[in-house]
């Protein structure tokens, strides 16, 4: 199982490496001549590593996923509420996606640091994720910044939200008790107290837009062994099922003021909390079918066999070609000099359509 799981972070890191530094390399140049063009076939390709890495999880690794509940729709502006169990949870919700609205338009809410990870943190930033820094004021701009990207190039983008922050451990847990204490809550087992601030502003920002068509109350929950995070994935701890329960909830059922909205949030989580309760004891959410879905098995191998040879294609023609070992190194260094000094790739490409191609900034 260790080297199972050394090879599957290695094969994850390496073709997400290669991945970005080749194919951008021929993408870049779209970006100045159009912006939305440029998006789409970059959502594409990353979506093909997406479920690249759902295929190895799934075909590779044996993880079987059970889904119950409402189911996201594709043709849908939304913003995704799911508890943080543990610091790999976005990544088994990609093989949700798959099965249902696709992962072309997903787009996470994840803490900075993760956009300097050469290879997976430039592609997130080429994918154009959204990256918060724990200062809301510096946050506040860049969730503003990012939304209206999306509302302007009528982007139905999926936004995925931990509103607790991080994920669950023993030291979170305390911390959510005190917070609780603190606030005459009651104190959670299975989940923490969420951070609604971000939540109010989001939901605000996006209908403010008119761009929020749904919410997805989304639980995820473990029956048996999990990795909690990435050093466990690398010692071969690999979930064998991981479950999902979704709740769709209209835009416009929504309440109006930023006090509701965070009531309301807050109601989410109570719920939330007896829902992983009955997990807990039963090991299935309500309404489970009677086994779990095998999932697009052709395209699983298909995409796995496509990204295995371009992985080796691409690594033969760096060796082989010196042009294309120095547009590599030139795509390296865009990355590095992007994540370090201009704030990220995704709030470049950001400010370059908002100056240049959006016409209602202009008018």
């Amino acid at each position: 199982m260790v080297l199972r799981g050394l090879f599957f972070v290695l094969l994850v890191l390496i073709s997400s490496l290669l991945g970005v530094t080749f194919f951008h390399s021929f993408l870049l140049l779209l970006l100045f001549l159009s912006p939305c063009l440029h998006r789409c076939l970059v959502d594409a390709i990353i979506a093909s590593w997406l479920v690249f890495c759902s295929a190895l999880l799934e075909c590779f690794l044996g993880m079987r996923v059970v889904i119950s509940g409402d189911e996201i729709r594709s043709n849908e502006a939304s913003l995704l509420l799911m508890n943080h169990r543990t610091r790999l949870d976005w990544m088994y919700l990609w093989s949700v996606l798959l099965r249902q609205s696709g992962v072309k338009m997903e787009k996470i809410i994840l803490k900075t640091p993760l956009k300097l990870i050469p290879g997976a943190g430039w592609a997130m930033q080429v994918g154009g994720f959204l990256f918060i820094n724990r200062k809301w004021e510096e946050d506040k701009l860049i969730l503003d910044k990012m939304l209206d990207y999306y509302a302007d190039l009528n982007h139905k983008t999926q936004i995925l939200l931990f509103p607790e922050g991080t994920d669950l451990t023993e030291r979170t847990l305390s911390y959510s008790d005190r917070f609780a204490a603190k606030n005459g809550l009651q104190p959670y087992k299975f989940c923490l107290h969420p951070r609604t601030t971000g939540f109010v502003h989001l939901v605000q920002q996006m209908q403010c837009n008119k761009h929020l068509d749904a919410i997805y109350d989304i639980s995820i929950a473990y029956p048996d062994t999990f990795p909690q995070n990435e050093p466990d994935l690398i010692l071969g701890e690999f979930p064998s099922e991981v479950h999902f329960h979704i709740k769709r909830h209209e835009a416009s059922s929504l309440p109006s003021s930023p006090d509701d909205l965070a009531a309301w949030c807050a109601a989410i989580w109570r719920q939330k909390e007896e829902v992983l309760k009955n997990f807990a004891q039963t090991k299935r959410f309500t309404d489970e079918p009677s086994s779990p879905d095998r999932g697009p098995r052709f395209l699983f191998y298909a995409t796995m066999v496509s990204w295995l040879v371009s992985v080796w294609a691409i690594s033969w023609l760096l060796w082989s070609s010196s042009l294309a070992f120095w547009l590599a190194a030139l795509q390296v260094a865009f990355f590095v000099y992007m994540g370090h000094f201009y704030g990220g790739f995704e709030l470049f490409q950001a400010d370059y359509y908002n100056r240049f191609f959006n016409r209602k900034k202009h008018s």
